[in-house]
């Protein structure tokens, strides 16, 4: 049990400080209206709309990955990790 809780905090802190990069600078850029600059055309725009939701997305998905290996974490500091959450 010893290696599993070992992975899973290595884990979180993979992915908490993959976390932290992305709510940096980058962040604040994507809240910016897109097309402020006069060189900007319609492509210029739908890619960075576009780049902005991925951004979005991939930041719920480590958000959903930090809570869940959590979880698994405080399972494992109570003895229920591998015991199905749902049926028991």
């Amino acid at each position: 049990m010893d290696a599993i809780r070992k992975r899973l905090e290595q884990e979180l802190r993979s992915a908490t400080a993959r976390l932290r990069q992305m709510g940096g600078a980058d962040a604040l850029d994507e809240l910016r209206p897109v097309g402020d600059t006069a060189f900007a055309d319609e492509v210029d725009i739908i890619q960075a709309n576009e780049w902005r939701e991925i951004g979005f997305a991939t930041r719920e998905l480590l958000v959903d990955r930090v809570n869940a290996l959590s979880s698994a974490l405080d399972r494992v500091k109570t003895g229920d990790y591998g015991t199905c959450t749902e049926c028991g």
